[in-house]
């Protein structure tokens, strides 16, 4: 049986002392299976930096283990090597070397070097369309461009478990598709993917599973579309031909709703109340376009945010 590319067992990370205590991950645990793309979710301040520091050796926990195939990490540095990391915003390559400079270093301090690697970094510009500016200072390049660099040199050795902090953030439209594709087909390679973002767009086109934490610790682990099913559904949408605000007084109390120029947007309502706000819509003459009953991932995990609290 082949072993899980990635197990977090129980860890814990805990900064400060006495009433200055933060306790940045609480006992998390999970795992990330061969070709698995696992999506960490979670607001600012909820312990996803700190975890993905911690999975790739640059922070060491209090408590708890991190294992890269079946090895424990605090034990066997050399497994780093398996470990491809993109951190959020441009700290991932050196601004006055070259896109071709900055994959032949990184190639080489992972012991790759030669002929191969020359021809692997040549398909690799080509892929991500920088042959054309393999030679400029990556200084010179867009945000866009600067992030395909940072793929290309962590590509180039082959790992087989990366961990990207928000890679398509500030991308334009095409970049992040580019992106987008190429973590897609890492995936299909048979890559382990810890992602953090906070694109759920992203979050919903590549994730396997997503494990939404807040305070150190995990509220609720599962595909992009259990975890909308979780919550079942209470906002509906009418839309109405005239102006919504006519339909203000037929609303009952207890009902919470946003009203936008022709659309009403009720919260925490039953079939039988629509149905009976329907009904007195119609009664009133008032023309309904359509209903529509819709939870988003994003909204999803928003809502477990609040209860969280």
């Amino acid at each position: 049986m082949d072993c899980i590319p990635v197990k977090i067992e129980n860890i814990s990370k805990v900064f400060g002392k006495g009433e200055k205590e933060i306790r940045a991950v609480d006992d998390l645990s999970f795992h990330i299976g061969k070709g698995e793309v696992v999506c960490l979710l979670g607001p600012n301040g909820s312990g996803k930096t700190t975890s993905l520091k911690i999975v790739c050796g640059l922070i060491e926990p209090d408590s708890g283990v991190v294992k890269i195939l079946d090895q424990d990490l605090s034990k066997n540095t050399p497994l780093l090597k398996h470990i491809g990391v993109i951190l959020e915003g441009s700290r991932n390559i050196y601004p006055y070397l070259s896109p071709l400079e900055n994959i032949k270093y990184y190639a080489r301090i992972h012991g790759f070097d030669g002929d191969e690697m020359i021809s692997k970094a040549e398909v690799l510009l080509d892929s991500f369309s920088l042959t054309e500016r393999k030679t400029s200072p990556c200084s010179t390049l867009s945000l866009g461009m600067q992030q395909k660099v940072a793929l290309c040199c962590t590509l180039i050795y082959d790992p087989q478990v990366l961990l990207l902090d928000e890679p398509t953030s500030g991308l334009d439209v095409l970049t992040k598709r580019d992106v987008i594709k190429t973590i897609q087909r890492m995936k299909d390679e048979g890559k382990s993917i810890l992602l953090m973002t906070h694109q759920m767009d992203v979050a919903e086109k590549v994730a396997d599973r997503i494990i939404v934490i807040n305070k150190g610790r995990i509220i609720i682990e599962g595909t992009p579309k259990s975890i909308s099913q979780y919550i079942e559904s209470s906002i509906y949408s009418i839309t109405l031909q005239e102006n919504a605000s006519a339909a203000q007084s037929l609303l009952e109390p207890n009902i919470k709703a946003e009203i936008t120029d022709n659309v009403i947007i009720l919260h925490n309502s039953t079939q039988e109340d629509i149905s009976e706000f329907i009904r007195k819509l119609t009664a009133a003459n008032l023309s309904i376009l359509s209903v529509t009953k819709n939870l988003s991932l994003e909204e999803s995990v928003i809502r477990l945010m609040e209860g969280a609290q």
